[in-house]
């Protein structure tokens, strides 16, 4: 089998990888309002809680998976401090160590956020729900 591989230039591979990240959105932001609509759909059709609850465990694992990169990517940040204040790294070796702090740090705001917004959609999904069936609505 032969592996057929195309090369692009930055420009195409930025705008490449801008689409993704903006299809991976468009898929957060649809699962989200998914969830939104079971909980919904959940009071009056109790055969939906199913489907509610794989909803709720892929969420815990997108969660967590989030939690899990955060704690690898500290430690390959905590690794390349290390190497850089004890090791003999050529000028153009700290350079760009330098930027890979810099990246991992840009990295690590991004899973935040994301992470924050996952645990802030699910909490008021959540607490909605919760407002909802108190009230009786």
């Amino acid at each position: 089998m032969k592996v057929r591989i195309k090369f692009m230039d930055l420009g195409e591979r930025d705008l490449c990888l801008m689409k993704m990240k903006q299809q991976i959105e468009a898929k957060y932001q649809f699962l989200f309002s998914k969830q939104r609509d079971l909980i919904e759909k959940e009071k009056n059709n109790q055969c939906l809680s199913v489907v509610k609850n794989e909803y709720d465990n892929f969420y815990k694992v997108l969660m967590r998976e989030k939690e899990e990169q955060i704690v690898n990517l500290k430690a390959i940040y905590d690794y390349i401090k290390y190497i850089m204040e004890t090791g003999e790294l050529t000028q153009e070796d700290m350079e760009r160590s330098k930027n890979d702090l810099d990246n991992i740090l840009n990295e690590l705001k991004k899973i935040r956020e994301r992470l924050k917004s996952m645990k802030n959609t699910v909490g008021s999904i959540e607490y909605e729900f919760y407002l909802k069936k108190k009230n009786n609505i």
